[in-house]
């Protein structure tokens, strides 16, 4: 990469040569001249080129003076100038029957009246700026040599694609002429008696291509192809040598172009996919992300919302490059949208020079409503306050809707408090859940409408396992006595009440000295009747643990063999009549059950 003087770049190609030429980029308000037609309020951009390979990003910095005087009208506009350099070039001369593609220079017009003519072809690269809003575009020339410096006119003409066999006999073709220049230079020191150089001390001359650029652009071609010739061919004034893209300064494109923004993406938020489109707010948010692929500068987007056909207005919304432009209906003028009415929303970019494509229209209904709350049933695990099945056994749940809903689309679930679930459904379904532990479980499940409303929830409780301790609770505290609440299948008719003092702890059968019955009355049985117990039994833990306070866990074991049911972590409180209490913690409690045969 080479910077140049004037603070363009010259990217470089494997051997170093040329390969795509950026000079200074530019930029302009939107103060047009009335007899040009042009952007004349215009002011350099800082560039420079950071990173390397896939890495590399062009960076351009404009001229903060610029965008902060007074005078500049906005928006303004930031385009890069690409410079294209031919990749082929050739002439052809009436009296040369040889491959001129190889020479150092291209030749145009006569010097004897027309007994000698020369024309030359061009091609270049298509793909920076096809499918581009052209804006400019100038054909540079090194003229190093001409028969006078008179000021004759030579042409630009759109042509067929040239080769190597082309001869002036079966020169390509010449289509539509689009560009007359009458500059003319010659350097000094070519043996001839004139010199003549710009005004810049080059000898660069110029033709306004504009016009074909812009047809090429709208072609989508890899290639493009021009032809330069004399405007008249017999005057002997009007022979002119280029230097060709084989020489020291190749002819090349200066193009000042737009990229025309992609037509966006409209979201409607909150809504569910689908036509129309449902929302579950009356005041939802329509937005597009304002993306412009030239870098900088603002971006703009025209909403048009409609009711029923009708117009309700359109809203220009503008912010930063790569920023979401975001409307209300109060943008609109409307505090809300109805309900149930039909709406329908578009939205296009503007980049300060071009529109985007319009979004496909979209069609959003409010409804607010949400529905009523679904029936659950399980066949697996009724909530009937016995226990049924065990951790890890599936159950199946089944989910209908309230009278009178209609527009159901699914049902969200959650079981304890986890993760939600989601499943489809416009009329009862099914499903499959897996109880992870024993206990008594809590099943919330909502309806969820086509707008993504959601119901009240419905609560429904069930007990898994074969048995457990249902008090105290997990996490309880106690100080003196805590009551033992079993909960158990029918077919266990007998409990052993166990606990140990932590995790990995030895476990202790709890003694029936410090047991009492529902009604106090004494436990004299080591795995005593569930039915002669009432509704609970009574452990005196200060009886049983002393003044040291700690942790107790359960649940024991069954009776002949298993565990059922989990172990349940408490808090031993332990107060000595001090002015203090002393607190530790500890695993309280647990339960074994009998086979009826123990009975």
């Amino acid at each position: 990469m080479d910077k140049q003087p004037d603070g363009g770049l010259r990217l470089l190609d494997a051997e170093g040569g040329p390969a795509v030429t950026i000079p200074a980029p530019v930029m302009w308000d939107a103060a047009v001249e009335e007899r040009s037609g042009e952007h004349l309020n215009r002011a350099a951009v800082a560039m420079e080129l950071r990173g390397t390979g896939a890495d590399a990003e062009l960076v351009f910095t404009p001229d903060a003076t610029f965008l902060t005087d007074a005078g500049t009208q906005f928006p303004v506009t930031i385009d890069p100038v690409v410079s294209t350099p031919a990749n082929f070039d050739t002439h052809v001369q009436t009296d040369e029957y040889n491959d001129n593609s190889y020479y150092t220079e291209l030749k145009i017009g006569t010097y004897n009246n027309g007994a000698t003519k020369a024309r030359s072809f061009l091609h270049f690269p298509g793909g920076d700026f096809n499918g581009k809003q052209v804006f400019d575009a100038k054909l540079y020339l090194a003229n190093f040599h001409s028969s006078y410096c008179l000021q004759k006119q030579w042409e630009v003409w759109s042509a067929q694609y040239a080769d190597q066999g082309n001869r002036w006999n079966n020169q390509p073709g010449l289509i539509n002429r689009y560009a007359v220049s009458n500059e003319t230079r010659d350097v000094p020191g070519d043996e001839d008696n004139h010199d003549c150089l710009g005004p810049d001390g080059t000898y660069w001359v110029k033709a306004d291509v504009t016009r074909l650029v812009q047809d090429w652009s709208t072609m989508g071609a890899g290639t493009y192809a021009l032809g330069l010739k004399a405007a008249d061919e017999n005057d002997s004034y009007t022979w002119k040598r280029f230097e060709s893209s084989e020489g020291e300064h190749s002819p090349f494109l200066s193009i000042t172009y737009n990229t025309v923004p992609s037509t966006p993406t409209l979201t409607v938020r909150p809504g569910q996919q689908g036509t129309p489109l449902y929302t579950s707010s009356a005041t939802p948010t329509f937005d597009v992300v304002g993306s412009d692929p030239d870098p900088g500068g603002e971006v703009g987007a025209d909403f048009d919302l409609y009711r029923e056909g009708a117009l309700v207005k359109r809203v220009y919304k503008q912010g930063a490059n790569g920023n979401s432009l975001v409307v209300r209906p109060s943008d609109f003028g409307i505090a809300r949208l109805d309900e149930g009415v039909p709406y329908s929303i578009g939205a296009r970019l503007w980049d300060g020079a071009a529109n985007s494509g319009w979004t496909p229209s979209i069609t959003v209904v409010a409804d607010t409503v949400k529905p009523g709350a679904p029936f659950v049933t399980s066949s697996s695990y009724p909530s009937d306050g016995l226990r049924h099945g065990g951790a890890g056994q599936a159950g199946t749940f089944s989910f209908s809707p309230a009278p009178g809903v209609t527009d159901q689309v699914g049902y969200v679930y959650s079981l304890d408090g986890g993760a939600s679930v989601t499943v489809d459904g416009t009329g009862p379904a099914n499903a499959t859940i897996t109880p992870a532990t024993d206990g008594h479980r809590l099943l919330k499940v909502q309806s969820k409408d086509r707008a993504g409303n959601l119901s009240d929830p419905t609560g429904y409780t069930f007990s898994v396992g074969t048995a457990g301790l249902t008090s105290p609770a997990n996490g309880a505290q106690a100080a003196k006595r805590v009551k033992l609440m079993v909960d158990a299948q029918t077919q266990y008719k007998r409990v052993a009440y166990q606990y140990r003092r932590g995790p990995g702890a030895t476990e202790y059968d709890v003694p029936t000295a410090n047991l009492t019955k529902a009604d106090n009355s004494p436990v004299t049985e080591p795995k005593p009747r569930l039915a002669d117990l009432g509704t609970h039994a009574n452990w005196n833990v200060a009886d049983t643990l002393g003044s040291v306070g700690g942790v107790v866990q359960g649940p024991g074991r069954a009776l002949p063999g298993g565990r059922f049911g989990q172990w349940l972590r408490h808090l031993l409180e332990h107060h000595d009549g001090g002015p203090e209490r002393r607190r530790r913690r500890g695993h309280l409690g647990g339960a074994g059950f009998g086979e009826p045969a123990h009975g």
